[in-house]
C-alpha cells in the first residue's frame, strides 16, 4: 500500500493538509472524494498516477465522484472496519407537463452533499437487484459439420477431415464458410486464442444459412481487427442471413470512430443468434440487426448473455426490426445507448419503418453516454426486468428508459414493466428514470417499476392515455 501524501481540503476551508499513515488506498480513476468524519467534510484530491494512500478520521462517510463514481469503494480503516462509498439518491414524482416537477429529495449540491436514505418513487415496486457477475458457460456441443480454424506458426488453418485451408484468416475462414453454405450449413469453431484479422474482415458475399460461429468460450477466444480505413470493416459483416449464430467468444473491431462500422453487423439478418458473446472495441456500435435497407427484413432474433463494455456507440440496436429479444446482457461504459429499438430514417429506403414487437429483457445496462434503453417509434415493444443505472453520463438531457417518437412515426402501446431505474451518482446525470417524451407516444403501459434519484425525476410523462401505476 503507497504511504504517498495526498491533499485533504476541508470543503468551508482553503487550508490544505498532508495525510498521515496509510490506511485506505482508492484508484486513480475517483476524481473527487468527500470524507465525512467528526471533524467535518474533507475533500481528497490524489495526487498520485495509480493509486493514493490516505488517512482517514475513525467511522467516516466516504463520497466519491468520478469516471467510476457509482462504484463501491472498499476502505479499510485501522481496527478493520470496513466502509464503502455512499451514493447520494434523489426521488422526484412523476412529471407531467401541465405541473411543475416536484423537488428532489436527498440532491448533491456542492462538495458538502450528505447522504439520505431514498424513499421509493411513485411508481416504485420493483427491489433493488442483486449485481452478479455475467455469466461465462461452458460452450455448447457442436453437431453436425464442422471445421476447426486454428493458428499455425504464423498462419491459420481450418481443418475438416480430409478437407484444409491455409493461409490468413480472413481466407480461411471464409474458405470454411463456403464449404459448409453449400452443403447445408455447419459449424466454424475457432480453438481457444487471439485470431487476429489485420486490418481486414469477414465478408461473406453470400446470403448464408445454418452456419454457426462458435469460439473456445467468451473468456478464451478472441476475434480482432483494427483500421481506419474510410469503409465499414465489421469483423462480422453479414449481409442476409437466416439461422446464423455467433457464440462463446469476444469480438475487438477496432479502429476510428465510424458509425456504420460496427463489430457483429447483421443486415437482412432473420432467425439469427448472438450468445456469450463479448465486444470490447468498435468502430460504431456493438451488435447490430439492420432491417432498413430495400426489402430488407431483420427479424425473430435474439441477442442472448453478452457482455458488451467500452465501445463507442450503442451496445445492441434492432434498426427497423420487429419480433426480436434482448435479454441477459451485461452493457457498461459505452458511448451511445444501451438497447435500441429505433425506427429507420427518413432517409432509408423503407421510409420510418417502425422497430416493432421487441422485448428488452433481464439486462443490465450501466453508464450508457445516451440512454440506457430507447424506443424510438415503434410499437408494442416490452421492457421489463432491467437495471439500468446512470445513464446520459456523456450526453445530455438522455434518460434512464425513454419511448421517443418523431417526424410522425407514431410508438403505441409499449410496456414498461418490473425495471429498476436509477441514478447512484453524487452529481446525478440520467434525466428521468423513464420518459415518455411525446404526444405521439400512445397507450404506454407503466407498472410495477423503480425509479430512484434521477437528476429531474422519476417520470416524465408527455405522452397520450399513457397507463402509470
Amino acid at each position: 500500500m503507497s504511504s504517498r501524501a495526498t491533499e485533504l481540503v476541508p470543503a468551508h476551508s482553503g487550508k490544505h493538509f498532508a495525510s498521515g499513515p496509510a490506511l485506505a488506498n482508492f484508484s486513480h480513476s475517483y476524481n473527487l472524494c468527500e470524507i465525512r468524519g467528526p471533524s467535518g467534510y474533507l475533500v481528497w484530491r490524489p495526487r498520485g498516477q495509480a493509486a493514493a494512500a490516505i488517512a482517514l478520521p475513525r467511522a467516516p462517510t466516504i463520497l466519491c465522484r468520478g469516471h467510476l463514481m457509482h462504484r463501491s469503494v472498499p476502505v479499510l480503516l485501522a481496527g478493520g472496519v470496513i466502509a464503502t462509498a455512499v451514493a447520494v439518491v434523489s426521488v422526484s414524482a412523476v412529471h407531467k407537463p401541465s405541473g411543475a416537477p416536484a423537488t428532489s429529495a436527498g440532491q448533491a449540491t456542492g462538495y458538502a452533499a450528505s447522504p439520505t436514505a431514498s424513499s421509493p418513487s411513485p411508481t416504485s415496486a420493483a427491489s433493488r437487484p442483486v449485481a452478479e457477475k455475467p455469466k461465462n458457460p461452458k460452450p455448447a456441443k457442436i453437431v453436425g459439420p464442422y471445421f476447426t480454424v486454428s493458428k499455425v506458426g504464423g498462419s491459420y488453418r481450418a481443418v475438416k477431415g480430409n478437407t484444409t485451408y491455409k493461409g490468413s484468416l480472413k481466407y480461411v475462414g471464409e474458405a470454411a464458410v463456403r464449404n459448409l453454405n453449400a452443403t447445408g450449413g455447419g459449424t466454424v469453431k475457432f480453438t481457444a486464442g487471439t485470431f487476429n484479422l489485420g486490418s481486414e474482415y469477414f465478408l461473406f458475399g453470400q446470403p448464408l444459412r445454418n452456419i454457426t460461429f462458435a469460439g473456445a468460450g467468451r473468456k478464451a477466444t478472441l476475434i480482432k481487427n483494427k483500421t481506419n480505413k474510410a469503409e465499414d470493416t465489421e469483423p462480422f459483416n453479414f449481409h442476409g442471413t437466416h439461422k446464423v449464430t455467433v457464440r462463446d467468444l469476444t469480438v475487438s473491431a477496432g479502429g476510428s470512430a465510424r458509425s456504420s462500422s460496427d463489430a457483429i453487423d447483421f443486415d437482412e439478418g432473420n432467425h439469427s443468434r448472438v450468445i456469450n458473446v463479448g465486444i470490447v472495441a468498435s468502430r460504431g456500435r456493438g451488435i447490430v440487426f439492420d432491417g432498413k435497407d430495400h426489402d430488407y427484413t431483420a427479424d425473430h432474433n435474439e441477442v442472448t448473455g453478452c457482455v458488451i463494455s467500452g465501445i463507442s456507440s450503442d451496445g445492441v440496436d434492432f434498426l427497423a426490426s420487429n419480433h426480436n429479444k434482448v435479454t441477459g446482457c451485461h452493457i457498461s461504459n459505452i458511448g451511445g445507448t444501451g438497447i435500441g429499438a429505433i425506427t429507420a430514417s427518413a432517409r432509408a429506403a423503407q421510409k420510418h419503418k417502425k422497430a416493432s414487437y421487441n422485448v428488452i429483457r433481464g439486462n443490465r445496462i450501466d453508464q450508457a453516454g445516451r440512454d440506457g434503453i430507447l424506443i424510438k417509434g415503434g410499437d408494442r415493444n416490452r421492457v421489463e426486468k432491467n437495471w439500468v443505472t446512470n445513464s446520459s453520463d456523456e450526453v445530455e438531457r438522455r434518460d434512464g428508459i425513454r419511448i421517443l417518437a418523431l417526424d410522425g412515426v407514431t410508438a403505441i402501446g409499449n410496456v414498461v414493466a418490473a425495471n429498476f431505474v436509477e441514478d447512484n451518482q453524487i452529481e446525478p446525470t440520467q434525466r428521468y428514470g423513464l420518459n415518455i417524451s411525446s404526444p405521439q407516444c400512445k397507450r404506454t403501459v407503466v407498472r410495477g417499476n423503480s425509479f430512484e434519484g434521477n437528476r429531474v425525476g422519476a417520470v416524465q410523462d408527455l405522452g397520450t392515455a399513457s397507463r402509470v401505476r
